[in-house]
C-alpha cells in the first residue's frame, strides 16, 4: 500500500504487504466512501478481524504501527481484542467538589454525579464521555444543587418524560438506565 493512493482505492478489502494482517476496507456510501483499517489474524484456529481505526483519521503509518503492536501482543499470548490502547487522560467534564467544601454538599446531585463519573464510569466504560454527556445535558441542568436524597421517583419520571417529549425515546431509556446505576 502507498499512502498517496489510499484515497483512490476501489471498494473492497485491500491488504498491506508491508505489515502482516493489516487491511483497509473501502465501502461505498451515498456521500462518498468509508475507509476502515482492520487487523486480521488467526486466534485459536479462528479468523478474526478487528477495527483499529478509520482513514484519514488514522494514517497508513499509524495503522502499521498499531498492527505491529497487536502482532506483538499476539506473540506474548494476548488476544488483540483484549489488547486495547491506553486511553489518554481527558479533562473532567464536570469538576469534582473540593474536599474542603461544606459537608452538606456531599449529598448534592453535583457531588454524586462527579463521584459516579470518577469511581464508576471512567474505570469501567469504553466511552465514558458518552454517559458524561447525558448527565451534563439532561440530569445536571434539572437537578443542579439539589440534595440527591430529596429526589422522588416522580421527579425521575418527569425528567424522563421531558426527554421523550422532545422526541428522544431511546435516549430516555438510556438516561433511565444511567440514573438507575447512579442512584444504586
Amino acid at each position: 500500500m502507498v499512502a498517496t493512493k489510499l484515497a483512490t482505492l476501489p471498494t473492497g478489502d485491500h491488504t498491506d504487504l508491508a505489515v502482516v494482517g493489516l487491511q483497509l476496507r473501502v465501502r461505498a456510501k451515498r456521500d462518498g466512501s468509508s475507509r476502515t483499517w482492520l487487523f486480521r489474524y488467526r486466534w485459536r484456529g479462528e479468523w478474526v478481524r478487528i477495527v483499529i481505526g478509520h482513514y484519514p483519521g488514522m494514517s497508513l503509518a499509524d495503522a502499521r504501527e498499531r498492527a505491529i503492536e497487536l502482532r506483538k501482543a499476539m506473540d506474548d499470548g494476548i488476544d488483540p481484542r483484549r489488547a486495547r490502547p491506553r486511553r489518554q487522560e481527558r479533562p473532567a467534564l464536570l469538576a469534582l467538589p473540593s474536599a474542603t467544601s461544606n459537608p452538606d454538599d456531599k449529598h448534592s446531585v453535583d457531588f454524586l454525579v462527579a463521584e459516579f463519573i470518577e469511581r464508576y464510569l471512567r474505570p469501567t466504560r469504553k466511552r465514558p464521555e458518552w454517559a458524561e454527556g447525558i448527565l451534563a445535558r439532561d440530569v445536571l441542568p434539572a437537578w443542579k444543587g439539589r440534595d440527591a436524597r430529596s429526589i422522588k421517583p416522580r421527579e425521575v419520571v418527569d425528567l424522563l418524560d421531558g426527554i421523550v417529549q422532545r422526541g428522544s425515546r431511546i435516549m430516555a431509556n438510556r438516561t433511565a438506565a444511567l440514573l438507575s446505576q447512579l442512584f444504586r
